[in-house]
């Protein structure tokens, strides 16, 4: 299985050029298996990867979140629920 673990978009990352349709339609075309969300400092909502999920249901696609540490460090962080922890943190 094929896992893209650390991908942006134009939504909430300032570095990404794509739009979350066209990263996961590019994925589905590369022959991946899934790919996991990880915006800069930002989980998108659950209804948001649910919604993402039900229009590309040949694709796995997983929440995940990019931490900016106060070193300036970037932590990629896999099965959170609540973002409410690290949105304290990030400021």
């Amino acid at each position: 299985m094929l896992i893209d673990l650390h991908t942006h978009t134009n939504e909430y990352s300032p570095c990404s050029k794509m739009a979350p349709h066209a990263l996961i339609e590019t994925a589905i075309k590369r022959g991946l298996d899934g790919i996991v969300l990880t915006e800069h400092n930002y989980l998108r909502p659950p209804e948001e990867i649910d919604s993402l999920r039900k229009k590309f249901p040949q694709i796995k696609i997983f929440n995940g979140i990019e931490v900016s540490t106060e070193e300036k460090e970037h932590v990629l962080v896999y099965g959170v629920l609540k973002p409410d922890f690290f949105i304290l943190i990030c400021h």
